[in-house]
């Protein structure tokens, strides 16, 4: 269950336009995150995601008012659920990152009338509340709240992304997309298209007749990278990928 977030509202002022209380309201949760979540670091810092021995950072984005999503379900969103899908997103990325999930996917065969299949497992997730998260800066722009995460890892978590460094394990890359009008849990929705992608086309590559299940494991290389492009979400993801079964189809 996903906690409550209590942001203070700094501005009622009346006649204030509702675009500008929206505003204040995101500011003063930005504020209200970082006492909960890490030290408020206001100054811009860069877009790209970072790592060092002991911590992995992101920055990332929710929108506040999303393409296509009327005002009458919930938009624009409150600073409190804005607050908690960021956050929800960082502990999705950085627990795949470290972690890894699980994965079996089936090929779409259309002559033996397989439909495609892509299931993910996470192996484990980050709790709600994890004191290893911060919020080093936030800000509001391009009506999204971007907020530049940092997940400071314990020595297990760092023996386990180190293993996922591992030349063992190869990288692959895919292209993910879903529709705006899923609503915004359409954004996972094409990070997880993307892997499916990256499993497919690499197996595609060494496996010369269609299998009729793959399973393994994988991991986030790095933080999935996110655009909306013609009524789409589409993500770029690179993922580690620990094969360990490519099943054939009986040979009678």
């Amino acid at each position: 269950m996903i906690p409550a977030v209590t942001c203070l509202i700094f501005s009622r002022r009346a006649g204030a336009r509702p675009q500008r209380r929206l505003r204040h309201r995101v500011a003063a949760c930005i504020v209200v995150l970082a006492a909960l979540f890490g030290p408020a670091a206001l100054q811009q810092s860069p877009r790209v995601a970072t790592a060092g021995r002991d911590w992995i950072e992101h920055e990332f984005w929710i929108e506040l008012q999303p393409v296509g999503q009327p005002a009458e379900e919930g938009y624009p969103l409150a600073p409190e659920e804005a607050a908690q899908r960021v956050l929800d997103e960082a502990r999705y990325v950085y627990s795949a990152m470290v972690f890894g999930m699980e994965f079996r996917y089936t090929p779409l065969d259309l002559a033996r009338q397989i439909d495609e299949r892509f299931e993910l497992t996470p192996v484990a997730e980050l709790p709600w509340g994890d004191p290893g998260i911060r919020v080093r800066s936030s800000r509001q722009a391009d009506a999204r709240l971007w907020a530049r995460i940092r997940y400071t890892l314990r020595d297990h978590e760092r023996r386990r992304l180190d293993a996922w460094s591992s030349s063992r394990y190869p990288v692959a890359s895919g292209r993910g997309e879903a529709t705006l009008l899923g609503g915004w849990t359409a954004k996972r929705e094409a990070i997880e298209n993307g892997l499916k992608q990256a499993v497919r086309e690499y197996v595609r590559a060494r496996v010369y007749n269609k299998p009729r299940e793959i399973r393994g494991r994988l991991a986030f290389y790095d933080p999935p990278r996110i655009i909306l492009h013609s009524g789409s979400y589409v993500a770029q993801v690179r993922a580690r990928l620990d094969i360990e079964m490519v099943e054939p189809y009986a040979v009678y």
